[in-house]
């Protein structure tokens, strides 16, 4: 219902400065999705793709905002409607659980392709993945198909460089075929990519990038083509590699829920505390050009659980990271957070920038009004002091001086928003860095 501090009804924006709602919301709510006279269905939404000036909403659920939609919805203009007929064929085992759901969305011009646990779509039968070409659906063959007791789950579907079609998620059959949980279509067939051998292990594949020749899978894998993976793979157009070792959990089984490549850099999120043999608490980068692990600072965590990182987005330079966590490195960020460019303070940057042992603590952090700048000997000379936002954009410099006899600097943040921001305090020849959160 809240996006920090305002009230935005489940569909928020991000500013550059704060939470919006986006137009009225969702007022109503998700409805569930009844099995019969006594069990539902709790609803929810799993995934949004921006089209035709709106909001395709997918997920499992009988209705939004008070309107009917089975499992797919439009949003335009703050008007909610089912989008082409909605879905229908729940898959439910001997042992009662139903699964019907619009997993993943791709929109790519007038195509709108989407992916789940569905038989039907728009009354059309499609199995589990279908094109919408701004008129009707399509199926593509005869869809993807798991030949065992559980559910088929399309998770994620892609546009390679050459045009085709890449989906993947839990399955066996593509067109007949069979693959290990992932296919790529052609416009007319599907086909694999490598041959599953016979030793390997079902995979669950969450996400996929493409980028060149280039294709990075992650999610639960195991084996490929008789290759022992752990988590996260590489196909260089012949065969599939593992990346440097992969990732990894100490205490319990780990996966891969998100992708994304920014220049030479694959982003990988999840659930995991080793990339390689470097510690990355549910975030690290794989340098493509370069074949290694880094991380990005001390990662994001929850203090109560292990967390994880299921969805990235940039906006500029910027990367926006969301999913179950309530600290991103040595900050307060409950569910989503931002890692800043290199030439703006990043949220690591304290740890590297503290060699100088003169500045020992902002507080309070989150604040309000006022953060003090607490230095470890008294101070008699001027400050400046540079608050950058969370896109890193300067929005305010200050020289100030430390309070008279004391050893600490009070700075006024009355006029921030609520969101997360950056310090950067100059002392002579050397910076320190931080970032705190305005919370109100």
């Amino acid at each position: 219902i809240y996006a920090g501090e305002n009230k935005v009804n489940s569909l928020a924006e991000w500013n550059g400065k704060t939470w919006i709602p986006v137009g009225s919301g969702i007022q109503n709510g998700i409805s569930n999705r009844k099995i019969n006279s006594t069990f539902s269905v709790a609803g929810y939404i799993s995934t949004l793709a921006s089209y035709d000036n709106g909001f395709l909403i997918g997920g499992d659920f009988a209705g939004i905002g008070g309107t009917a939609a089975s499992g797919i919805g439009m949003y335009k203009n703050s008007v909610i409607t089912e989008f082409g007929g909605g879905i229908n064929g729940a898959y439910t085992p001997s042992f009662g659980n139903s699964t019907l759901a619009v997993d993943c969305i791709l929109v790519d011009g007038n195509n709108v392709y989407i992916g789940g646990t569905f038989q039907t779509v728009g009354g059309k039968t499609v199995n589990n993945i279908a094109r919408w070409d701004g008129t009707q659906w399509h199926a593509l063959g005869s869809g993807l198909y798991l030949n065992a007791q559980a559910p088929t789950q399309v998770l994620t579907i892609k546009k390679m460089p050459d045009g085709k079609i890449i989906a993947g998620g839990y399955f066996t059959e593509a067109g007949g075929k069979a693959v290990n949980s992932l296919a790529i279509w052609d416009g007319n067939s599907w086909s694999s990519l490598g041959v599953r051998d016979t030793t390997d292990v079902l995979c669950t594949i969450r996400d996929i990038e493409c980028t060149g020749n280039n294709v990075y899978i992650g999610g639960w894998i195991k084996t490929l083509n008789g290759k022992y993976i752990r988590d996260i793979a590489h196909w260089d157009g012949m065969q599939w590699n593992d990346l440097d070792g992969g990732v990894s959990n100490q205490y319990s089984s780990a996966s891969v829920y998100a992708l994304k490549v920014s220049g030479d850099k694959l982003y990988v999120g999840g659930s995991f505390n080793v990339a390689g043999n470097f510690e990355a608490k549910n975030i690290a980068v794989w340098e493509i050009n370069n074949k290694k692990w880094t991380t990005l600072g001390s990662g994001v965590r929850n203090i109560h659980n292990a967390g994880y990182v299921n969805s990235f987005a940039f906006l500029q330079d910027t990367l926006f990271l969301s999913g179950a966590f309530d600290r991103a490195g040595i900050t307060p960020s409950v569910n989503i957070a931002a890692w800043l460019p290199k030439n703006t303070t990043s949220i690591e940057n304290e740890e590297a920038n503290t060699a100088t042992n003169q500045i020992v603590n902002v507080f309070p952090n989150p604040a309000r009004d006022y953060v003090e700048i607490l230095y470890n000997e008294f101070i008699n000379s001027k400050q400046n002091i540079i608050v950058h936002d969370a896109l890193g954009r300067a929005i305010n410099t200050e020289t100030l001086l430390p309070e008279l006899g004391t050893n600490r600097i009070r700075l006024h943040t009355s006029s921030l928003s609520t969101g997360l921001y950056s310090l950067r305090i100059d002392h002579g020849v050397n910076s320190f860095s931080t970032v705190f959160f305005i919370s109100r």
